[in-house]
């Protein structure tokens, strides 16, 4: 990838930011650097900071240039030692000269912040943990969800947020999310996103979530999925991922991920539809089909026929053979292997992340 690229998307090839501290509880290492944080000439200050500065200096600028013009209607001041504010502007430009400054080569690769504090409730962030506190403490979204409801179980919620509803909340999740996810993902503008976030349903922090491009001509049904680090290993990505299919069958389609993957969702995705396609040749008795094809499966499961494609590849369960007179390759579907699979990984009981009783789609 190019540095415009780089650029573009905030990518860097080291960790700028040492940990995060997540809300008031967690604290953890970042995955990934993010540049997207900082301002763009000054890898020791948050961007947010620096155009607070700026603001403060222009408003600061503008009140002392109307006690001059009032102080001296009458007698124009032209030495700049006497006139405050000429003074304070080329302070300023130099303060500004100096902050664009770039840092060296060395610098760069070094962490640019030891401790990020990140709002658990809505994403907001600061370099100062008084402030974080402070913060939290008023947090808009401490008592007021963002979103609609469109899952409700006794145990999670997940809620639909529209980016051009709440724009800063999403373009701050998707800032976070770069911090634990390498891949090329856009940050600010969300107005033709849905944020769909799992939370518990007693509680008001998100734990994860997925987006999804709704003007995607592709027709995907996810863009890009994280669960939190503190609430990984508890079966919300494959809740995340087989609610975004309940979306595809609510709109009546065939659908599935945005690709390229990045490494870690490939992995969750190639689990998840291995254990789709196993349960469904369990349920409806392929393995006692003389042939089956990717179209059969694909049918049964609403999944497409690459996905299905790279899961049984991931099972071992393809087998491809080359037609030398036609030039054609083929493939067989070694049903023994799969039923292997499914005694391997104990898949004969069903396990079901999403029930339908508690979709809420239609709201």
């Amino acid at each position: 990838m190019n540095e415009k690229d780089n650029k573009l998307y905030g990518l860097l090839d080291f960790n700028n930011i040492r940990t995060v501290q997540f809300g008031l509880n967690y604290n953890f290492q970042t995955w990934y650097g993010c540049s997207v944080y900082f301002n763009e000439n000054s890898t020791q200050q948050l961007g947010y900071t620096y155009y607070n500065e700026i603001y403060d200096s222009n408003v600061h600028d503008k009140f002392i240039k109307e006690i001059v013009e009032c102080d001296n209607d009458e007698n124009k001041v032209s030495d700049n030692s006497s006139n405050p504010t000429k003074k304070i502007q080329q302070d300023n430009i130099k303060t500004s000269k100096n902050s664009e400054q770039k840092t060296t080569l060395n610098e760069k690769k070094q962490h640019w912040l030891d401790t990020l504090y990140v709002c658990d409730y809505c994403f907001k962030y600061t370099a100062n943990r008084n402030e974080l506190l402070h913060h939290m403490s008023v947090c808009y979204y401490k008592d007021r969800l963002p979103g609609k409801i469109k899952y409700l179980s006794p145990e999670y919620t997940i809620r639909r947020i529209r980016g051009f509803k709440h724009t800063l909340f999403c373009q701050c999740l998707c800032i976070f999310t770069k911090l634990f996810l390498d891949n090329k993902s856009m940050f600010f503008m969300v107005d033709n996103y849905e944020f769909f976030v799992v939370y518990e349903t007693d509680g008001n922090r998100p734990l994860g979530f997925f987006s999804k491009d709704f003007l995607s001509p592709e027709k995907n049904n996810l863009a890009c999925i994280l669960i939190f680090p503190p609430y990984q290993r508890r079966g919300l990505g494959s809740l995340l991922i087989e609610f975004s299919y309940k979306i595809s069958d609510y709109e009546g389609l065939i659908s599935g991920p945005e690709k390229p993957l990045s490494p870690f969702g490939l992995i969750a995705y190639c689990k998840y539809w291995s254990k789709r396609i196993c349960y469904e040749f369990i349920d409806n008795d392929f393995q006692e089909n003389a042939t089956t094809t990717l179209e059969d499966i694909s049918r049964h499961t609403r999944l497409k026929t690459e996905d299905i494609t790279l899961a049984l590849e991931y099972m071992g369960c393809l087998r491809y053979s080359d037609d030398e007179q036609n030039g054609k390759r083929t493939y067989e579907i070694v049903t023994k292997n799969l039923m292997s699979s499914i005694k391997t990984h104990n898949l004969k009981h069903k396990r079901v992340y999403v029930l339908d009783e508690y979709l809420l789609l239609d709201i």
